[in-house]
């Protein structure tokens, strides 16, 4: 079993063992850097990745069904991470728990003293959507008096100077931000909320599709630790998620801030993980 580096010259030959996203960024320059198995002169895996600051993310990870536990991962991770010591701090993969080969997949990790990442923004989790409604209803009388109700406003009534002013003052303090943008066309304005206050974001709550096309929490966030406020969004999305009636019977979510994990664990002790983040530090010189 060898490795070779993929370049211009051999790049066909491992095309199918790529995911197209990372044969499209190879092939188009953009940055990935990818290395390839080769077996008795047949290709049987290949790697991708791309440095992001001082952590290498890796994109595209794949050995031939019957090539598997014969060594083509671990050579594949070996030289990468030889091949980056000294050049990042951290390598990081993320991948679904829908992959058949999960279970194998946070063995293998785990074995080369990778750590799974549950920090905030790091994964994805489902909840059914039947628990959603229960928590509703149990939390009702607590939530719906809130102090901040007449400070949340839905998206969907903003004024274009107030929804420039979300996006403006959101960069400004870092806010986690959905990939197609506060108001991409894939954020549901009708359900999604902001908490606004003499005229500074306090916080808001993001509601898209962008996770296998269920209602998806795609932003949970406030300027300050306010469980009680995030609490408050929350429970405003959700109820108009629940009266849309979507015909899918779970939510997604993603963890985009510890706040937002605490309180998925707290409220929604039923979701699952369907994403995992594993992490090793490599060290620079």
């Amino acid at each position: 079993m060898n490795v070779y580096l993929i370049d211009e010259n051999n790049q066909d030959v491992f095309q199918k063992l790529l995911t197209k996203e990372a044969f499209h960024g190879f092939t188009h320059k953009l940055g990935v850097f990818c290395l390839g198995a080769v077996c008795d002169q047949v290709a049987v895996g290949a790697l991708a990745g791309y440095p992001d600051g001082e952590v290498f993310r890796i994109i595209s990870l794949f050995v031939a069904p019957s090539f598997r536990r014969k060594g083509a991962a671990t050579k594949l991770m070996d030289t990468l991470e030889t091949t980056l010591k000294g050049e990042v701090s951290t390598i990081s993969i993320r991948f679904s728990a829908t992959d058949p080969e999960l279970e194998s997949l946070c063995s293998f990790f785990e074995s080369r003293e990778y750590l799974k990442d549950d920090r905030g923004g790091k994964n994805i989790y489902l909840a059914p959507m039947s628990e959603v409604s229960e928590i509703l209803s149990e939390y009702r009388e607590k939530l719906e008096p809130h102090k901040h109700s007449d400070e949340l406003l839905r998206f969907s009534t903003l004024s274009p100077e107030h929804l420039h002013e979300v996006k403006k003052q959101a960069s400004e303090h870092h806010a986690p931000i959905p990939e197609g943008g506060i108001d991409g066309k894939n954020v549901e304005a009708d359900l999604s909320y902001v908490l606004f206050k003499d005229n500074e974001l306090l916080g808001y709550c993001l509601i898209d599709d962008s996770v296998l096309g269920l209602p998806t929490i795609a932003a949970l966030w406030t300027r300050e630790s306010h469980t009680l406020a995030v609490a408050h969004m929350l429970y405003k999305s959700l109820h108009r998620v629940t009266e849309k009636k979507y015909d899918e019977p779970y939510l997604a979510m993603m963890a985009v801030t510890d706040t937002a994990v605490t309180l998925i664990r707290k409220y929604l002790p039923q979701a699952m993980g369907i994403s995992y983040t594993y992490y090793r530090t490599v060290g620079r010189r």
